[in-house]
């Protein structure tokens, strides 16, 4: 199911280091996560505050 520990090599010859494109997919996830949290709280507070 898994593959054996230590088989994955991040990089190879000519190809990128598979390093980057998990650092930057994990960027993206922050971003895109904190972006929707901004998102409730100003949608919450537009809607809830006692104004």
């Amino acid at each position: 199911m898994f593959p054996t520990r230590g088989v994955w090599d991040p990089k190879t010859e000519g190809e990128y280091d598979g390093r980057i494109a998990l650092t930057v997919g994990l960027f993206g996830y922050v971003v895109a996560t904190g972006v929707a949290l901004l998102v409730i709280v100003v949608v919450a507070i537009a809607f809830y505050a006692p104004w």
